[in-house]
Parts: structure tokens; sequence; C-alpha cells
């Protein structure tokens, strides 16, 4: 085979016309032979990209905090070669950079250069594949646009690593002083020594990658990575820390396959001046040219403080509510001023059992009973959102004993990829596969289960884990599948969109919810369950390394309940939530958090046998009602000023200044200019603070418990917020 895949050298000049939705290849402008050596160099408004004929090139600036960095001719990009005659069957891959063997005839375009390969070379080996860099000014933007022709039989490239940028840092210095903004869920800000050797964010994955972009913060300036992909195909943004600089990469994964050709998505390298919300404003500048937000009911928006996660059977099937005792969950969540109730564990198997087979529980009172308590608490004025999981398939159910071969991830070796969520230490391990987003037969199922849900009388259905799934393989080809890579990105994008769209035509105004967070999915989820970096409560103090301002900034306007995995919040979890504009959350899970919540104190006992359980020493240790009326006293303040803090943007920390001891502050804007400001003070003590807002008049402040102002002079009370109004 190997000899087989060596090739003659073949001379061929094209001019690719690529289609639309694809970055278009410039014409050419061919060099005279006599300036065929000199550099080409290209400005923006921060430096200038000098780029030379062998392919190095080297970004200058006369800002102190931008960082440089430059591209080895040598390593200009990596390629990963297969053999196979299937995407889906390969062997033998091969990674190799261009190193001396392939030089690359240089050309000036329009607004660029590129660099073009007639055929790959490695060793003794060669191959036809036509290989097109472009190097593009647009704007700020330094655009890196790859094109593959693959015109060798049985070769498959797998993978292509480009751009690849070396010693990132601060001229003549290091990168000491350069924090690395990365979007692990909402958000991470690591220093050289936080980072560690080094990090890969491949996206679209809730539990690694959010977003196509992050940000190397140098202060005054920064360095915007990213891929602007509509498509949301899978690719991987690579970080390594050095000893004096950062490297980075770009790597896409094309599956081209013999006779196919590919274009990838535009790589966006730009300097940019001022914090790194220049950067956040980028980036969500380009993502409004093509994204269109789900739709979302007025009340998820105006309404819905937050909402009680409440496991009705659990998997060992602890029965802790029945049907007909909603009320008791409603009245539940009146005593801690929530009013969405996100009801799990609902179906017959209990919570993490027997998925997909979801039916109403006899044992619980079957469907009429739970129709008519749905009622009830509607007219109570809660709503309810009923759970499904999105990707599990208990492997016991009946629905995998006769459809799991049909619809089940595959790995390559043609067995299912297997999960185990075991909630209890006295129990089996149940084993799950994982639903493909790319089956017919999943898809139908997933359908099936929104709309009996839509028939019991919910307001909304939740898919869980449609956001954490990851970036996985599915080697099914029965599924449509392209490339195994597809799966979980163009694959699960589709599957949401026709499901929620479907489902809504099916009940216009009805909910559709899952969790985790990534930011493609908000074309078709208008409410999401938080969980993962940057949603459960931390106390942010300095050198934290968890950051979900990237996040919020970018997408002031998503709305994401904050995780709380306990029965209770403490004031600062509630300060938490109102600080970061996060829907509040409680959950009961089991037995000893119903213990709490109907105002018996449990012990550690009642928590032995689980697995997750909740923070034992808070929920043991805190009586409910204080922090229960603290809870509500927060809710009824955001209320007061929906405007700002469920209606309003969220713009961190521009428009104010701001000084105080172990408290932290942000902004929010409302629709008509008015600026509002979140102080919280999170420590045991009261704190002193000094606020201001240049050409604004202060209308007041105001604390949780109070519907008229406070005095301004005031201190912060200890673990307390404080809101602070201002005029246009």
């Amino acid at each position: 085979m190997e000899n087989n895949m060596k090739q003659t050298l073949v001379k061929n000049t094209c001019i690719f016309a690529v289609t639309a939705g694809l970055v278009a290849f410039s014409a050419i402008e061919s060099f005279a032979e006599k300036s065929a050596d000199k550099k080409v160099v290209l400005k923006n408004s921060v430096g200038n990209l000098s780029v030379s004929p062998d392919g190095a090139m080297q970004f200058t600036t006369k800002s102190a905090d931008c960082p440089v960095w430059s591209v080895r001719p040598g390593e200009m990009w990596k390629m990963t070669i297969a053999k196979g005659e299937s995407s889906f069957k390969l062997s033998d891959a091969i990674s190799f950079t261009p190193s001396n063997q392939n030089l690359p005839k240089f050309t000036k375009i329009k607004k660029g250069v590129e660099f073009s390969y007639d055929m790959i070379q490695h060793g003794q080996a060669s191959w036809k594949i036509g290989l097109t860099l472009q190097v593009l000014q647009k704007g700020d933007e330094f655009e890196f646009v790859a094109k593959v022709d693959n015109r060798t039989d049985g070769c498959c490239v797998k993978s292509l690593k480009f751009p690849i940028l070396f010693d990132i840092r601060k001229e003549g210095g290091d990168h000491q002083e350069i924090a690395a903004l990365l979007p692990n869920v909402l958000g991470q800000r690591l220093t050289p020594k936080q980072l560690g050797k080094s990090r890969r964010l491949t996206y679209p994955s809730g539990q690694g990658c959010s977003m196509q972009y992050f940000v190397l913060d140098g202060g005054k300036a920064g360095l915007y990575l990213a891929c602007h992909d509509e498509a949301r195909k899978r690719k991987s943004f690579n970080i390594a820390n050095r000893k004096s600089g950062y490297d980075y990469s770009l790597e896409n994964e094309p599956y081209c396959m013999a006779g196919g050709s590919w274009v990838s998505a535009p790589a966006v390298v730009m300097p940019y001046k001022g914090s790194w919300h220049a950067a956040s404003r980028h980036y969500r500048a380009w993502v409004d040219t093509w994204m269109k937000w789900a739709p979302t009911p007025d009340w998820v928006r105006d309404e819905n403080n937050g909402w009680f996660l409440c496991i009705l059977k659990q998997q060992n099937g602890d029965l802790m509510f029945r049907y007909d005792e909603l009320d008791k969950v409603a009245d539940i969540s009146d005593e801690w001023g929530l009013d969405v109730l996100g009801l799990f564990g609902w179906a017959h198997g209990g919570h993490d059992r027997l998925y997909p087979d979801n039916y109403p529980d006899p044992k619980m009172g079957g469907p009429e009973v739970l129709k008519k308590a749905i009622k009830r608490v509607q007219k109570r004025g809660k709503k309810v959102i009923l759970y499904a999981n999105g990707q599990l398939i208990d492997t016991a159910s009946d629905f995998y004993k006769k459809h799991g071969a049909e619809c089940t991830s595959m790995r390559s070796d043609g067995t299912p990829y297997s999960d185990r969520y075991n909630k209890f230490k006295s129990t089996p391990d149940p084993t799950f596969a994982r639903g493909c987003f790319g089956s017919e037969v999943w898809y139908q199922r997933m359908f099936k289960l929104g709309s009996e849900a839509q028939d019991l009388g919910a307001d909304g259905f939740i898919y869980d884990q449609f956001g954490i799934g990851g970036t996985g393989f599915c080697y099914n080809e029965a599924h449509g599948h392209a490339n195994p890579v597809q799966a979980w990105a163009e694959d699960r994008f589709r599957l949401t969109k026709r499901l929620t769209d479907a489902l809504r035509a099916r009940k216009p105004g009805f909910v559709v919810m899952t969790e985790w967070v990534i930011d493609g999915l908000a074309e078709d989820f208008p409410y999401f369950h938080g969980c993962g970096v940057g949603l459960r409560t931390f106390i942010p103090t300095p050198g934290q390394k968890t950051f979900p301002e990237l996040f919020r900034y970018t997408y002031p306007e998503l709305i994401v309940t904050q995780r709380n995995p306990n029965p209770m919040s403490t004031r600062n979890i509630a300060n938490f939530a109102c600080f970061y504009g996060f829907r509040h959350e409680n959950e009961s899970r089991y037995t000893g958090d119903v213990k709490y919540l109907k105002h018996t104190m449990p012990v550690p006992k009642d928590y032995s046998d689980c697995n997750s359980p909740p923070d034992v020493r808070m929920v043991c240790s805190t009586p409910p009602k204080p922090v229960a009326k603290y809870m509500r006293e927060v809710i009824a303040m955001r209320n007061q000023f929906a405007d700002f803090l469920k209606r309003g943007r969220f713009v961190d920390i521009e428009g104010f200044t701001f000084k105080g001891d172990n408290c932290v502050a942000h902004a929010f804007r409302a629709e008509d200019g008015r600026l509002g400001v979140v102080v919280w003070n999170y420590s045991d003590k009261a704190q002193a603070v000094k606020i201001s807002a240049a050409g604004r008049n202060l209308f007041g402040v105001y604390a949780p418990g109070n519907t008229e102002p406070v005095k301004v002079t005031e201190s912060v009370p200890a673990e307390s917020v404080r809101f602070y109004l201002w005029s246009k």
C-alpha cells in the first residue's frame, strides 16, 4: 500500500471557486520573479504581520501589553493522514509538519498571501494532496484559511493544524503577565502557572469548550483567537505553556477522503487594544451575523425567579413525593421564592433508571392524577418542567432491547459507548449506552417523550445532557454520518433544531430546556439548566480561576440557572445567583433533603448511602427559615429592579468605578440606558465601599428586605448584596 501511495509530482495551477457558505479564495496575483523573495507586511490598528515566502511570520507591535508571536516555516502546519477507503475504517495514521521537504509556492493575493502545495511529502512517501493556505487581512483580523484537495486513492486527510503560533509573549519580555481566558463552560482566567503545561479545548462541548474563541489578555491589550465557523463543526483550540511564551494551534478534522475537497472556516487571530471585553464584543458581533435566538416566552425572562429541582422518585425506588403531593412541592418552592417546578424522577423508573422508557408511575398515582396535580399547581402560578435524559439509554430498558443496536453511538471496534450513574453505594451500578444525535430512531424517541410531556400539561421539558456531550465519535454508519466526528457536532445541532422546532409547532409557547451550556445551542433552547465551571457557587476572591464573566459578557441575555445541588440556599448562594444574573436553584434529591425541607434537620447518617450528596455539613447545620427568608428578599429585590436584574444586559465592570475590601461589583444596563450595580460582600464582616459612575446621578441604594432606599454611606452587611441605581 505504501508503494502505491507514492506519487510523482504533477504540476497543477488552480483557481478555487468555493460554494456559498465557505470562504472564497481570492484571485491570484503572482509576484514577479525578482521580488519573489520579498516579505509581505499586513497591518492592523495594533501592529504589523510580516510574512516571508518560506512561511515564516512575525507579528510586531508598539503596544507594551499586546502579545507578539511568530510562525515557523518548518512548522507552519501539521497534517494527519491515514489509509482507508472509508472514513469509518482507517489505519496507519501518521502526523507530520512541512519541515524542509514541502516548499510552497508563494503568491501575493488581494489583501494577503497564499502558500500552495501540489503534492505533500513525508520521508519516502508522497501523496497527491493539494494544500492551499491563505493569510488574509480583514479589518483588524488576520484570517488563516486552508483548502485540501485529496487526489490519492485509499487516503484520508484526518486533521490539519493551521495556524500554529509560537512564542506568544509581550515584546521584550515573557508571558507571565498574560492570562489565558478559556471558554471552559462559562469561563476560566488562568495565569501561566495555573494553566499548567497545556490545554486542549474541543468545541462543541459544554464540558470542555462552550464558545469558538478564547483570549490571551495582556491587560490593556491582548490577542483574540477564534474560529468563525457558522456550521459549528468539531475543532480543537490548543494552547501550550512554554518557558518564555505560549504556543497556540487550531486543529480541524476534515476527514477528507480521496476525490474530495475541504475548505476550513476562517481561523481568526486578532491583536486588539483595550480590555478583554473588546475581544468578547468582536466574537459576539460575528455571532450576530448568523445566529438566530430561540423564541423565549415572556414568563421565562420576566417571571421565572428560578426553579425548585425536585426528584419525586430516586434511582433506588425511594418515593419522596407522589403526584397528589405536588401541592406540597409547590408549598416548599413558595417558601424559597421559586416559581418553576423542575420535576425529575417523575417516571416509573425513577431518576436515572430505565431511560428512555418514561411513563407515569402507577405507584405514584398514574397519568390522570399527574395531569390534575400539574393543573392545580399551575393555578397557583407555578410553571412545571418535566424531565428526560437526552443521551442515556439504560441497557435494562425495553427500548434498549428493541432499538439499542439501531440508535446507540458506537466506538471504532463496534461496541457501544457506556456510562455508569449510580446514586447509592448499596445498589448495583446501572449501565447506560449513549443515544446518537444522528440516529432517526433516537430523534423519534426524543420527540415522543416531549410530546407526551405536552399532553400531560407541562409548561416545558428538559432534555438533560444535550449540552454536556461532547466531541465524541460515532462509527455507526447506519446513522448517515459523513464521518465519525459529525455525530457530536453538526448532527447534534440538526437534532436539537428539528426537535425544538417540532415541539414548539405542536404547542406554541412550550419551553424546551437542556443542561450545560454551548453557545450554538442558544438557537434552540431559551432556558438552560446550569452545570459545570462558573455555575456552582464560588467566592470571587482575587486570583480566582473561575471566570463566568467571559460567557456572561459575551451572551448577557442567556437565561441559565445556577447549579446548587443542595435543598437550600445560604445567603452567599443566593447572592452568587444575583451577582452573576443567574436564576436561582434549590435541589431536593434524597430523603435527607426532604426532611430538611419539611423543617426536620437531617443528620449526616441520612446521607451515608449517597454517592453524590449535598454539602452535608452545611445542610445539617443551617436552619431553613432564616436563609429562606433572605433568599425571598433577594428575589424580591431582583423583581423590583427586573429591568436590570432579569431583563438587563450584564456589562461586568464597565461604566463605574469601585473600591472595597472582600467585596465585588458587577453592572447591569437597562434597555433605556440606566445603570445598576450589584455589590456583593462575601465576607463575614460588614464592609465600607466606594462606588461612582461618571456622568450619572445616583437614584438610590437598595438592600434585600427593603423596598425603600437605604443610606448611601451605610456599610454593606456581611454576606449581603446591595443594588446601586443610576440615571442614564
